[in-house]
């Protein structure tokens, strides 16, 4: 059974995801179908980065919705993390962002549910959900939209759609067949 044929209870999100639930208005909805986790970088840093660029909306005030427990703010250890970053060579390691590598690392440790689906637009993170044995887990934008019966007024990015995710997790196959991308030194 796939992401696409269950309708998952539990969110673990990446900063892209909220940004665009934000901008199609559909982040409250998200919030209330689904608990949502959110890594601790993504929480901390985005809200930073945004603050310092923009004002932040008090909607996706991260730091402010995890106070509240509108959301539940998940920490990787630096061993976590590290050793997730240890499978992959030194150009794919470039790729993967801290947050998405935070949100990879957390899927092999009981701080999430194990029925926790990971949704990101990011196409290097969706790959490495593939190559870590995890694509049974991820869900594209467009997928959780459709189980919350949600019809936009205008088309999601390619990025967001479940061809895209599709599209993304065969290449992480292949990328672990294939052995690209891995660091042939880890084993």
């Amino acid at each position: 059974m796939t992401a696409r044929d269950m309708k998952p209870k539990f969110l673990l999100l990446d900063a892209n995801i909220i940004i665009v639930a934000y901008e199609t208005g559909m982040w409250k909805t998200l919030i209330t179908y689904y608990e949502v986790f959110v890594p601790s970088i993504v929480v901390n840093d985005e809200a930073l980065f945004q603050k310092k660029n923009r004002s932040i909306p008090r909607d996706i005030d991260l730091p402010e919705l995890a106070r509240n427990k509108e959301i539940t703010e998940v920490s990787a250890t630096v061993q976590e993390m590290a050793y997730l970053l240890a499978r992959f060579d030194e150009t794919f390691q470039a790729q993967i962002h801290k947050g998405e590598a935070e949100a990879l690392a957390l899927l092999n440790t009981d701080k999430i549910p194990t029925e926790c689906f990971y949704c990101t637009g990011d196409k290097i993170a969706i790959q490495v959900l593939s190559m870590l044995g995890f694509a049974n887990r991820g869900i594209s934008l467009e997928a959780l939209f459709d189980h919350i019966k949600v019809r936009l007024k205008a088309p999601l990015d390619i990025q967001y759609t479940k061809r895209f995710f599709s599209e993304q997790g065969t290449v992480g196959g292949f990328n672990l067949i294939s052995g690209t991308g891995l660091n042939k030194k880890s084993g």
